[in-house]
């Protein structure tokens, strides 16, 4: 089973809080215009770093003849109980969104290569 934590980005000061340091945060908190808080998903990229909703992630994988044969860049994100990649760009994509359990075995290089409030150009 997965651990279950929480990372925050502080709107005002633009600065991304890790679990360790949000604990007193979460239970005093609630104002959602100040704190953006990213579920962590249970994964990690091939780098061992953390996969946290809200993350840009890259990931390329072989059709079972060339390596990188396609990509998808996508945000993660949560839909209908199952963590994946909202589509941003991708080669050889025919969807908007993946859950990681389609992309499981795949990958030939999976990365983590920033997240939507530090790098918000990566999304356009």
């Amino acid at each position: 089973m997965a651990e279950v934590k929480f990372r925050a980005w502080h709107t005002i000061n633009k600065r991304m809080f890790d679990h360790m340091q949000i604990g007193v945060l979460l239970k005093n908190v609630k104002d959602d215009k100040v704190w953006k808080y990213m579920q962590y998903t249970g994964l990690k990229d091939e780098g061992d770093k953390e996969k946290y909703q809200g993350d840009i992630n890259r990931i390329s994988w072989c059709n079972g003849f060339s390596w990188g044969t396609g990509f998808i860049l996508g945000t993660i994100e949560q839909l209908r109980g199952a963590w994946g990649l909202k589509v941003i760009d991708g080669r050889n994509i025919k969807k908007d969104f993946y859950t990681f359990y389609e992309l499981d075995g795949r990958p030939d290089a999976d990365r983590i290569i920033g997240n939507i409030y530090e790098n918000p150009e990566l999304q356009e």
